[in-house]
């Protein structure tokens, strides 16, 4: 029943990301310049895996991406890093302002420090580290946001990635568990 709901959602939402307005072309396994973020078997978790669920003192910005630790993370879309870092909650984390849009993506608990930092340019599907449990996870996951304009923690808002994930998964190399 979850997937029947999950599929719907996927298929209702647009073939774009909200405020795409170019960028690189797509490469192998995009859609519309997009890609999904982790490269290898993962699935979308349990309802307090979604984006609003009900965390102490505050609500889940993000989707949960659960996938084994070590499972490559990919850049959805190609931007500059705006943050590289480690923070208690997110562990080690990227940011990157996506290339030709209006959207940052938030990329937490990855398995090292990144090597990547603020300023450096990304690919569209270039590899940003790997699945790992840093920071306040309770098991390997990647932790995925996207906010809107002006951006992450800087006057945007977040938005439910979850409709984007399901429609970029259709299209990418890789499976759900």
């Amino acid at each position: 029943m979850l997937l029947a709901a999950l599929t719907a959602i996927a298929a209702s939402i647009p073939a774009s990301a909200p405020a795409a307005t170019g960028g690189a072309a797509p490469s192998r396994g995009a859609q519309a310049g997009y890609v999904f973020p982790v490269l290898g078997l993962h699935d979308f978790g349990m309802s307090n895996s979604r984006f609003g669920a009900g965390r102490a003192g505050h609500t889940h910005q993000g989707h949960d991406v659960m996938a084994e630790c070590g499972t490559p993370v990919l850049a959805a879309r190609g931007g500059l890093v705006q943050h590289s870092g480690y923070e208690v909650a997110a562990g080690n984390y990227l940011v990157i302002d996506g290339r030709g849009t209006s959207l940052d993506m938030a990329y937490m608990h990855l398995a090292e420090p990144p090597l990547l930092q603020a300023g450096d340019t990304v690919r569209t599907g270039q590899q940003l580290g790997t699945v790992g449990d840093t920071g306040s996870a309770t098991a390997c996951h990647l932790h995925f946001e996207i906010w809107t304009g002006p951006g992450w923690y800087e006057g945007g808002s977040p938005i439910d990635p979850l409709p984007y994930l399901l429609r970029w998964d259709r299209y990418g190399a890789t499976r759900s568990r």
